[in-house]
């Protein structure tokens, strides 16, 4: 009995962005909600032990080299629904699914993934099972394989996301706009940064941060940076993530109008302290973005998700998107050269904050919990 715990978070490390939801998640319930046994669990850890690090090596080498055909089974889920079947058609993984969550016998089932929404819904359906299923899509979409039947509240990053889902036939009193969960540091107003590398940089100075090391997706090309360092108007910190390789690379460079900073708990306090950020536009860092009010220009998307949170972008005004190395340059001159350009983002994120609300998810999960 030992096992039994109330709210059992699923997601999967494909990327960095399911499994901070759901720490997110997590911090959230625990501040809100005292002596609650709460547990993340990598669903394919639980499901495939023997195998599941084989897996998210897969699909890192498959977003690095093969992303056209990632995305022509994400688009094709998209206008052939039936497809998704094959997204929870494993026997082998359906039955562990089922012999943990009985074991476990959770309150509530939070999702970040949508395959995990799918085996649970599966699980529900076939074991005339009750336990409520919330599921986080992780953002900007509404697409069809985050919907499944026995999905019993969908939290999602915008209005407009609910909209679409409504379009789709999810009932409305099943979705809540809570935006993308991102951890409560950001939510802090820190009146004075406590960050030394931002407080080291001449207050004439704007901050740029860059993003997206971890996955190696930043410009390979050497003079890019060291374009960058010349650049008077600003100072740049770039987070190369776990990526030691580009890390070692960068400081090689000897660049010192650049800070070179690994992985780092202080993310929340960099990105707050910066003037914009560049970096992929995965729906973690765009809401760190909104929530934060710090506009963000965006290299060219590679994934589904990522095109379908550019969209996201391009309607609301919130960022700029580039395709190149030369588009990225003149874009980074033209916001150091023009104040009111930042400001007139930051205005427009401001929009887009006040749409959130996370407070149906917490009455949700009070009435299950405590009820």
């Amino acid at each position: 009995m030992e096992d039994k715990i109330d709210v059992l978070i699923l997601t999967a490390q494909f990327g960095n962005g399911h499994l901070s939801v759901s720490k997110a998640i997590m911090e959230m319930i625990k501040s809100n909600f005292i002596d609650v046994n709460i547990r993340v669990q990598d669903f394919y850890k639980m499901t495939k032990p023997k195998s599941y690090k084989k897996i998210y090596k897969s699909y890192e080498l498959l977003v690095k080299r093969g992303s056209w055909l990632y995305n022509n089974y994400y688009y094709c889920k998209e206008m052939f629904p039936k497809i998704k079947k094959f997204d929870t058609a494993s026997f082998i993984i359906e039955k562990r699914t089922k012999n943990e969550l009985d074991r476990l016998k959770p309150k509530v089932i939070i999702s970040t993934f949508p395959v995990c929404s799918g085996y649970v819904s599966n699980y529900k359906e076939k074991n005339n099972i009750k336990i409520p299923l919330i599921t986080f899509i992780t953002d900007i979409v509404a697409t069809n394989e985050w919907i499944y039947p026995h999905t019993d509240l969908y939290c999602v990053a915008t209005n407009s996301i609910k909209t679409m889902l409504i379009k789709k036939g999810v009932e409305e009193s099943k979705i809540a706009v809570t935006g993308i969960p991102i951890r409560e540091s950001f939510y802090k107003k820190d009146e004075i940064c406590q960050l030394e590398i931002i407080n080291n940089i001449p207050i004439h100075k704007k901050v740029v941060t860059i993003l997206g090391g971890g996955f190696g997706l930043l410009p390979k090309n050497e003079d890019f940076y060291l374009w960058l360092n010349n650049l008077e108007k600003a100072h740049f910190i770039i987070s190369t993530g776990k990526n030691e390789k580009l890390y070692k690379k960068l400081e090689n460079l000897s660049l010192d109008n650049i800070t070179i900073v690994g992985f780092t708990n202080k993310i929340d306090e960099i990105i707050k302290g910066s003037d914009f950020l560049v970096g992929k536009p995965g729906g973690i860092t765009l809401f760190e973005s909104i929530i934060s009010k710090v506009p963000f220009v965006i290299l060219k998307p590679d994934l589904g998700q990522e095109k379908e949170n550019c969209k996201f972008i391009r309607e609301n005004n919130i960022g700029i998107i580039v395709n190149n190395e030369l588009e990225l340059k003149n874009k980074v001159k033209e916001l150091l050269d023009d104040e009111g350009y930042i400001e007139r983002y930051k205005e427009r994120l401001a929009l887009i904050k006040n749409e959130i609300d996370i407070n149906p998810f917490l009455e949700n999960i009070k009435d299950i919990l405590f009820s």
